[in-house]
């Protein structure tokens, strides 16, 4: 009984994942962002990366892909129902489960050059029910050779040498401009000396004040000092004079 309920189980997974690998894109889902891939250019037999512009709606809770193109009549599933890396919040990655050659492979066709259409759905996982989706497309240039959005792998490298040539002409009239400004500060050092001759004028008031401290020492008295000195001498004859004489009347010793 048990051996039973086992079988009739695993019957049951392989049915539903069949019906999710048939499962197309639904016309209805809204579009809500757009997906890039990595790397952005490369070969068939590489199983890029895709990446969200956002995250997918809180009603999600993981993801599916389908891949569609000139060779594909039908979605083929390039990325299987799951919740790896998934975010509501913000953008997510996305790893293809094979290369566009596998894929081609297991319809049995061959890439030819074209657009492919990657369309990622957010999605209900339990009941396969398409909340949003996200869209991107890959180029192929050539069976092999594929650009993402159309870019032309064989054209991508060749922007780069032009980048260097424009570079390499913006130092040189720098250094040039520099240089020519260097003379300028040297005749402003010229003016120094100028200042210099003003210093020996200070000289100047030195021998006045020797000549002034020598002449009380070598003149003759002035006339001032010599009517005091008389004024004195007068003075003291008139006191010797007065102290001569007597009063009236003293009585003589």
């Amino acid at each position: 009984m048990l051996r039973t309920i086992r079988a009739w189980a695993a019957v049951a997974l392989v049915s539903a994942a069949a019906a999710v690998a048939l499962l197309p894109p639904p016309a209805s889902a809204d579009v809500i962002g757009t997906l890039t891939f990595a790397p952005p250019t490369g070969t068939d037999v590489l199983a890029p990366e895709a990446r969200t512009s956002a995250g997918c709606p809180d009603t999600a809770d993981g993801y599916i892909a389908f891949l569609t193109g000139p060779v594909f009549a039908e979605p083929f599933v390039i990325v299987d129902n799951q919740s790896v890396n998934f975010s509501t919040t913000g953008p997510f990655d996305v790893q293809f489960k094979m290369s566009f050659k596998d894929a081609a492979d297991d319809r049995k066709v061959t890439i030819t050059p074209g657009d492919y259409l990657i369309t990622l759905h957010c999605i209900d996982t339990f009941l396969v029910d398409v909340k949003a989706s996200f869209t991107g497309t890959v180029t192929f240039v050539s069976a092999t050779e594929y650009g993402s959005g159309g870019a032309n792998p064989s054209t991508s490298a060749s922007a780069t040498p032009s980048a260097s040539t424009s570079t390499s002409a913006s130092p040189s009239p720098s250094a040039t401009v520099s240089t020519s400004a260097t003379p300028d500060p040297t005749p402003t050092s010229t003016e120094d000396p100028d200042p210099t001759p003003t210093a020996t004028e200070t000289p100047s008031p030195t021998p006045t004040t020797t000549v002034a401290a020598t002449l009380p020492i070598t003149g003759p008295p002035s006339a001032d000092r010599l009517l005091l000195v008389g004024l004195l001498l007068v003075a003291a004859g008139v006191v010797l004079v007065a102290a001569g004489r007597r009063p009236a009347g003293a009585p003589r010793s």
